[in-house]
């Protein structure tokens, strides 16, 4: 690989798109650890806080979040491998490049093709120049500045399993930040209110007569657990802190334990956005590859289809035809054509459907 294509990492798209994929492979990893807790660590901080409410209460110690945790976690690191494996393939790859210097093997077929100036070169049939490239791309789609390259010939494959496994990994994010979200916050603030009412219940019984013993049993025990008195509130006066961390541990029960500070509330929303942007924007754009791929077409040759079909509207004649729509299947080959997805063909020549030529799409 050219030590030029290497450094195309080196530009504001590449840099910001790894930093994307990054923070919400973290991010996401983070919280599915928390969901996978079997709660060992807060089994006996729990059982005293229970022992000391006076009541009995048994906590799991799996939830169905943490059985299916692996499995969501399998996956979603697939799916965030595969989207920088593709990425990089698509950036580094490149969509390749015609010939210096080509021209066709008959030279009369120059009359139907552009002569592109800078590269001092015929440009074959569904090729195009890039300025910022400095080159002309075989069936050249656009240029990408996430990639910091084209997306063409040799990496069209590559660039939408990239877009695919970034929509659904960011999907599967969404379904795991958006809870864990929730469930941080919703125990920060019932903590928080839990401290309150605890205080304001200490204040409001401040006045209650006290044990003969002063602020303990006879037994040496707090009396937090006697029935009379609220439970977040010890009638010697002390906060019952140990229960009101059993919320914050637990919850009702049903729920992973997710623990995020103030920091990782504000880390982990604003990646979930990210997650989300990405679902909507990028799957737009997965939808517009899409169909370029089902019809073997481009965005450049899409323009010249529109073109062409007003110009000859105009002139009241029939609809031009596409040469290039082979049938889905067989224009979903001439993108994936193995397993490797290797672009078939050398990016000049391509099979054209009954009644076209070769350069059927340069003479509209």
């Amino acid at each position: 690989m050219p030590k030029y294509e290497l450094l195309r990492i080196l530009h504001w798209g590449p840099l910001i798109t790894l930093c994307i994929i990054g923070s919400i492979s973290l991010c996401t990893v983070s919280c599915l650890g928390q969901w996978h807790n079997h709660r060992d660590a807060f089994l006996n901080l729990a059982r005293t806080a229970t022992q000391l409410d006076g009541r009995e209460r048994s906590e799991p110690d799996r939830t169905v979040w943490s059985l299916v945790s692996p499995y969501v976690l399998t996956v979603f690191l697939l799916l965030s491998s595969a989207t920088l494996y593709f990425y990089l393939r698509a950036m580094w790859g490149g969509p390749g490049a015609v010939p210096a210097n080509w021209a066709p093997s008959d030279l009369q077929d120059t009359q139907y093709l552009q002569h592109c100036s800078l590269c001092s070169a015929y440009k074959p049939p569904r090729a195009h120049h890039c300025r910022q490239c400095g080159r002309c791309i075989p069936k050249m789609d656009h240029h990408c500045p996430w990639i910091n390259n084209c997306v063409g010939h040799q990496n069209h494959a590559h660039f939408v399993l990239f877009l695919l496994s970034a929509v659904v990994g960011c999907a599967v994010a969404t379904f795991v930040l958006a809870p864990s979200v929730y469930w941080g916050l919703y125990r920060r603030w019932s903590v928080l209110l839990g401290l309150l009412r605890g205080l304001y219940r200490r204040w409001s019984v401040s006045t209650w007569p006290r044990p003969s013993t002063g602020a303990s049993t006879g037994d040496g025990t707090c009396c937090m657990a006697q029935a009379t008195r609220p439970s977040c509130c010890c009638p010697c006066g002390a906060l019952n802190v140990l229960v009101l961390c059993r919320y914050l541990l637990y919850g009702p029960g049903h729920a992973p334990v997710v623990l995020l500070s103030l920091w990782g509330l504000l880390i982990n929303m604003f990646v979930l956005g990210l997650a989300i942007g990405v679902v909507l924007a990028v799957g737009l754009l997965l939808y517009f590859q899409v169909r370029a791929v089902v019809r073997n077409s481009t965005a450049v040759e899409d323009w010249i289809l529109e073109k062409a079909n007003h110009r000859r509207a105009d002139a009241r004649l029939p609809p031009f035809t596409y040469p290039y729509h082979l049938g889905t299947w067989s224009n979903l080959q001439q993108v994936f054509a193995n397993v490797w997805c290797t672009a078939p063909g050398d990016g000049i020549y391509w099979p054209v459907r009954e009644g076209c030529t070769q350069y059927t799409l340069t003479i509209t």
